[in-house]
């Protein structure tokens, strides 16, 4: 689930959306909110799924938070967007990243303000590993790659 990788799905997410005929906005629509349990960038293990089970349930705000790569961050702003315009998007979206959201942390490996998180998590029924690289700011961590 690296970075491209994520860009590369929400690229087909956002020509999917483009599509599709035009639907009038939802106004009262509201994403899911995270469980407070897993709400936290404290240690990057814990910025990783927040991140991810922010994404699996549609919760694009709290993704943003977790990343600090400004192409990324404006890739989940044109989707989150899209899915305004689009209400019945937001469920494909959610069953998409339905295997993100319950990665599992391998290892975690601090180096400064600095870090790499290995990741196992299922993408088309296949489990998956990655590595996950990280930036301290302040006092949260944030994905950069």
């Amino acid at each position: 689930m690296k970075i491209r990788s994520l860009l590369a799905v929400l690229s087909v997410l956002g020509a999917f959306v483009l599509a599709l005929p035009s639907v009038a906005a939802e106004k009262n629509a509201k994403p899911q909110a995270v469980g407070k349990d897993v709400k936290s960038q404290a240690t990057p293990a814990a910025a990783v799924k927040t991140f991810a089970v922010a994404l699996g349930k549609a919760d694009f705000a709290t993704a943003k938070k977790c990343i600090a790569d400004k192409e990324m961050v404006a890739m989940i702003a044109t989707v989150e967007e899209l899915i305004k315009e689009v209400p019945e998007l937001k469920q494909d979206v959610i069953k998409e990243f339905a295997g993100i959201a319950n990665l599992k942390v391998v290892s975690e490996k601090i180096t400064g303000d600095t870090a790499e998180v290995v990741v196992l998590f299922k993408e088309n029924n296949k489990e998956k590993r990655d590595t996950m690289k990280l930036k301290k700011f302040g006092n949260d961590w944030k994905i950069v790659e």
